[in-house]
């Protein structure tokens, strides 16, 4: 129950190292390795064993990484954190900013050989002490400070109070306007509420941000506010909001926060003053509704602050429409857009144009240039989509939907002949037509000049389990390009994707598939997003959270309300590995210029 480190590493170990846990269950079945950037000083790899079951190391580690000294240990059954030779390692499948712990005792050993790598006669366990950073797993389920889980409102009134709140009303507030004084579980914490309740610890101990002037006088639009309303502690409050860059304090009192102030409009009196936190990491969108459709960029902001970063989204997006239209020399707020200062420039087309050639020549590789000549000192990234459901059946595509979105002629116009011919079809089934986009946008970056390719479609073909591309098909594709395929290996780990599987990864229409991601497909998208950006694993990120655009998982049915109950923790976890994989998998193709390994950054 409890991991210590070697006794031969504890010297290294700074005084402020953390341990493990494992939670939910009793018993370390089988874990999971995983690479950690690290040395556990010559520790061998050949064997790994608990006193309760013997595992060997070849059926749950990748050959390439078993020649690496040194390794993380994850458990499905819940949260665990490996600390050794001063570098500590936290993998928590649940929504938790960090692991967050007091002690307590209990004991395990774990051999490596004849080594004790892990454990002590007496070890430290430690228990949550914000356990409302994350919620129970039943909707209406409360979870009380004694432990005890119960429903109804009042049912933790003679058990401590409240410690977790229910999926359903996942944000615990900080006001104590509920029965007998507690705490009060709801969907927003605005207003009255307070606000969410934060956790003390992390406040007490997290680096307080700075901010700088950004305005006097004006205010960001309303459209972009996250959150206004009287608040003396304007700063404060967006230190504590999740995706809060700006915040604009009125004389009267009033406060409002904001993810982007692209748009500034007159404030509401001339001693308002705008905000804004300097330790932001500033990304442009420019795509369709495979961008905005359950809301990658905030999405994207979520997962970001829940590993400790602060990321500030723009997006530039047309349903239907494709880059070559959103060039700043046909799109005004493209243009304007491309006048400011940015980290990242993601670039999402249709999800056709980059996987034929006639489309790909005549719209994917002019946008992309055009937008790499104005990137200034941006990286720009290609958004490498997910292919449909079952692929596309032929080269006989329907008039355009929005004629001024195709200048050179609609796909139907490009591939008429094709389409009379009965040509044969590279794009069907998923992954014959996957395998063509994906070779379309890794071409961008010796054809266009991109700088990096964000894998959203390979986390899809991984997560869909793919176990090959049909001959006929990639003969096709291949065809069409000079060498081979950037990444020629399908990433294949079935203790993850065959969890992945079941997952509801593409919306319905009416009970047929849609082509659009559901939150969990966006979801998925965005941890690996990520990944790329950062070069980082996104394991320990929080669960799916939606703020524009958010649909449910048939578009008939009308608006979803709040976000699904959470994520299964092994499902969540799986989400999470899958993205930092199939990142690393790729490597330089997708991060040119960088390590092709993901690194664990340390977080205590």
């Amino acid at each position: 129950q409890a991991f210590g480190s070697h006794p031969s590493t504890a010297r290294k170990q700074a005084p402020t190292a953390m341990w493990g846990v494992i939670t939910n269950d009793r018993t370390l079945r089988r874990c999971e390795l995983e690479v950690l950037t690290g040395d556990l000083e010559g520790l061998s790899t050949d064997e790994l064993s608990t006193e309760e079951e013997d595992t060997s190391v070849e059926d749950v580690v990748e050959p390439e990484f078993r020649r690496l000294p040194s390794l993380r240990l994850s458990a499905k059954v819940g949260a665990l954190l490996l600390a050794t030779a001063g570098l500590a390692a936290v993998l928590v499948p649940r929504v938790s900013h960090t692991l967050l712990t007091e002690p307590s005792t209990a004991s395990l050993r774990l051999e490596v050989g004849s080594k004790v790598l892990l454990g002590h006669p007496t070890s430290t366990v430690r228990r949550e002490v914000c356990p409302w950073m994350t919620t129970t797993s039943v909707v209406d389920q409360l979870e009380c400070n004694d432990g005890t889980l119960c429903t109804g409102w009042s049912c933790c009134s003679q058990h401590g109070q409240r410690a977790k709140c229910p999926p359903n009303k996942p944000v615990m507030c900080k006001g104590k306007l509920c029965v007998d004084g507690d705490h009060c579980c709801r969907e927003d914490c605005s207003g009255v509420w307070d606000g969410p309740r934060e956790c003390e610890h992390v406040a007490k101990h997290a680096k307080q941000p700075e901010y700088r002037l950004h305005h006097s006088g004006r205010a960001c639009s309303g459209s972009a506010h996250l959150w206004e309303g009287f608040q003396w502690k304007c700063k404060a409050r967006c230190t504590g909001t999740l995706g809060c860059v700006y915040f604009t304090t009125y004389s009267t009192g009033w406060c409002e926060l904001s993810n982007t102030c692209f748009e500034h409009v007159a404030a509401k009196c001339s001693s308002a003053t705008t905000h804004k936190r300097t330790d932001v990491t500033r990304i442009l969108f420019v795509g369709n509704s495979f961008t905005y459709v359950n809301d990658l960029p905030f999405q994207l902001v979520s997962v970001a602050a829940s590993l400790g970063r602060v990321v500030e989204v723009v997006n530039s997006t047309i349903g239907g429409c494709n880059l070559y239209t959103q060039r700043a020399v046909s799109d005004g707020r493209t243009a304007a857009l491309l006048e400011g200062e940015w980290d990242y420039i993601i670039l999402q087309d249709h999800s056709v144009i980059p996987a034929l050639h006639e489309s790909r020549e005549a719209y994917f590789f002019p946008a992309v240039r055009d937008f790499v000549s104005k990137k200034k000192s941006a990286k720009v990234v290609v958004y490498l989509t997910m292919a449909y459901h079952d692929g596309i059946p032929d080269f006989c595509f329907p008039p355009a939907g929005s004629p001024q979105c195709w200048p050179k002629g609609s796909l139907k116009d490009l591939f008429e002949k094709k389409c009379k011919a009965d040509s044969p079809d590279p794009l069907r089934p998923f992954a014959c037509m996957e395998y063509g986009i994906a070779r379309g946008y890794f071409s961008a970056v010796k054809a266009a000049g991109a700088d990096m390719v964000f894998p959203a479609g390979l986390a899809w073909e991984f997560a869909r389990g793919v176990e090959s591309i049909p001959r006929n098909c990639a003969a096709l594709v291949d065809a069409e390009h000079d060498g081979e395929m950037a990444v020629p290996a399908l990433l294949h780990m079935p203790h993850i994707s065959n969890l992945l599987k079941p997952l509801r990864l593409y919306n319905k229409v009416g009970g047929e598939w849609d082509i659009h991601p559901t939150k969990v497909g966006q979801y998925l998208n965005a941890l690996t997003l990520y990944s790329t950006l950062f070069g980082e694993s996104p394991v320990g990120a929080a669960q799916p959270r939606c703020s524009w655009n958010c649909f449910g998982d048939d578009w008939w049915l009308g608006p979803p309300g709040p976000m699904y109950p959470p994520l299964p923790a092994d499902v969540l976890l799986a989400l999470q590995q899958a993205a930092g994989a199939v990142v690393r998998h790729c490597g330089e193709a997708c991060r040119p210029q960088s390590s092709a390994h993901v690194q664990v950054r340390i977080r205590k």
